[in-house]
């Protein structure tokens, strides 16, 4: 079974600026890994500057909703570009969001660019939450065991009182995904494990299982989004030079 890490957030490094902010959701939220600390415009439409530092490929972009009021746009479409001038951009593309799951997602060819845009406009104001910009990691060789497992932890809480009657504090839920990987050679394991070193249980990162044909289940987007480890897999030495490795993790809120 097929599965794509996006781990390495460029946003995380980039200097970013909003030409429409509202001072109390300022654009630096976009750094704040919270999915409720959003950005948001005071217009119908912002441009989102995303600025870099050097020349960096890119071929993935991801997009979380806010956990309780889903996507505050309409429209989304993302440029690239040598310049901050996007008066006539090198490369544009639009994105589509599935408001039923909460992720938007959208993979290209390889562009680099020091300077990237983010258009989005909305009704009254845009509002942003979790972005990421980046390279995929898309292991060709092997791939996830089969009994991997997904669910939806729902987070309300509910009280009977003497009478039997149930009230409950509808608050929402949570993705968990558990998977494997067994009989990974060195080269295949140093490819999870700099993910791994990396985001380790503090940083989160996008996952996507399968692909856009929905050919495992009706909408694959039920599956992916934005997770974080639960905790540092442990390598189990299967064999000489073969490894097994289990992850789990939990959505990021």
């Amino acid at each position: 079974m097929s599965l794509t890490f996006y781990s390495y957030n460029l946003v995380d490094y980039a200097n970013i600026t909003a030409d429409s902010e509202n001072s109390l959701f300022p654009v630096s939220n976009l750094k704040d890994d919270r999915r409720t600390k959003t950005f948001r415009s005071i217009a119908t439409t912002a441009n989102i500057i995303f600025d870099m530092l050097t020349t960096e490929p890119i071929d993935s972009f991801y997009i979380a909703d806010h956990p309780k009021l889903g996507f505050g746009f309409s429209d989304l479409t993302l440029e690239g570009n040598a310049t901050s001038n996007f008066s006539s951009p090198a490369f544009s593309t639009t994105i589509s969001v599935n408001h039923t799951h909460g992720v938007g997602f959208k993979e290209f060819a390889s562009q680099s660019y020091r300077f990237w845009r983010l258009t989005v406009t909305g009704a009254s104001f845009v509002d942003v939450s979790k972005v990421f910009l980046g390279s995929k990691v898309a292991p060709s060789t092997y791939g996830i065991n089969f009994n991997w497992n997904f669910y939806d932890d729902d987070l309300s809480k509910s009280k009977t009182n003497r009478l039997g009657q149930k009230f409950t504090d509808v608050i929402g839920s949570k993705k968990k995904l558990n998977f494997s990987f067994e009989t990974l050679n060195p080269t295949e394991l140093a490819e999870l494990m700099t993910i791994i070193d990396y985001n380790r249980v503090s940083r989160p990162l996008f996952i996507r299982i399968g692909d856009e044909s929905d050919t495992i289940i009706d909408d694959e987007d039920r599956l992916g989004g934005y997770y974080y480890l639960d905790k540092i897999p442990k390598l189990v030495n299967k064999s000489f030079a073969l490894w097994d490795l289990s992850f789990r993790l939990s959505e990021g809120l």
